[in-house]
């Protein structure tokens, strides 16, 4: 009927459970019958009058996060999933007639997710045995794993020198924040292999990004792809990747995302209006009709073009 109890008693052949509040005199008893695993109420006591006084609260929870954190697991099964606490609020008083606050349902979301994928700190301790499982397959593969402060930065590569040979030599890099307890930032580099598939090269995890993890993670990554002739490198407009990329591969072309310059452009000038020509200008295959692009983007608005111009043709 949707109220709270407190149980009194709870064992392996006893339960005995009564409404939580000392002026109530609800209570149910049960025993575990004998040659099987079913328990049978032996005692239920309560009155009309308390029923009613009952269904006519407010219903909240209050220990039972955990609770509603394996009712709503279930949510939390695929990637990419937005089940927020407001939905939690909403389905908790449709489906049970549970009000409860945000912070609440935001603690309940939080349970939820531990129960459907595991903790964060769970995850990295299978590190060890996932590292495993690909050096067998490929025992060229290169990783480290250190401890710092608590903290693991983990790198792992999954190409070799043999594996990146029928890659594409264009090697796309970023990084994104990571959002669990540990925090830490993600550097991932993938290129395209020859069925136009994303090929994942290499990941690391570290601080944040700055110049030492930039050239940490580069360095590792020279380590298992070695040399490669016309190497070119793809990225946004990030100071520590250009610097790592000349420390760690002199002889490689560095190029801008289209994606973060329109992403920046409409940020900047409050406007995706020219997007469309700088993507032209972009994948133009001659000097000649880029050069066609970029003058007609600078008729159309002068700033913007200027401020692709700085970022430099070559790139």
């Amino acid at each position: 009927m949707n109220f709270e109890f407190m149980v009194k008693k709870s064992g392996t052949d006893v339960f005995y459970a009564t409404c939580r509040g000392s002026n109530w005199k609800w209570r149910v008893r049960g025993r575990k019958r004998a040659r099987c695993d079913m328990f049978e109420v032996t005692l239920y006591s309560t009155t009309n009058t308390h029923v009613a006084r009952i269904l006519d609260m407010p219903i909240t929870v209050k220990r039972q996060e955990w609770v509603v954190g394996h009712l709503i697991k279930n949510k939390f099964k695929s990637d990419g999933t937005k089940y927020k606490a407001k939905d939690i609020q909403r389905d908790m008083f449709r489906e049970y007639g549970i009000k409860m606050s945000y912070e609440k349902a935001w603690r309940c979301r939080e349970k939820g997710l531990m129960y459907s994928r595991g903790t964060p700190a769970a995850a990295y301790s299978r590190l060890h045995s996932y590292f495993y499982v690909p050096e067998r397959k490929n025992p060229v593969l290169l990783r480290t794993l250190s401890r710092e402060d608590n903290r693991f930065k983990p790198f792992r590569s999954f190409a070799c020198r043999r594996g990146f040979k029928f890659c594409r030599p264009v090697i796309s890099i970023d990084g994104t924040f990571l959002k669990t307890r540990f925090g830490g930032t993600m550097l991932v580099a993938v290129a395209y292999d020859v069925n136009n598939q994303l090929f994942p090269i290499a990941f690391a995890i570290v601080d944040s990004e700055n110049h030492d993890s930039w050239k940490y993670f580069l360095q590792k990554l020279k380590e298992a792809i070695g040399e490669v002739e016309n190497l070119v490198f793809v990225s946004d407009r990030h100071q520590s990747i250009e610097h790592a990329v000349e420390v760690i591969f002199p002889e490689a072309c560095h190029c801008a995302c289209y994606k973060h310059i329109s992403m920046n452009v409409t940020h900047k000038f409050k406007t995706d209006v020219c997007n469309t020509q700088i993507w032209l200008a972009a994948y133009a295959w001659s000097k000649r009709e880029c050069d066609r692009h970029l003058q007609v983007l600078r008729q159309m608005d002068p700033p913007i073009a200027a401020y692709v111009d700085n970022i430099g043709l070559e790139k």
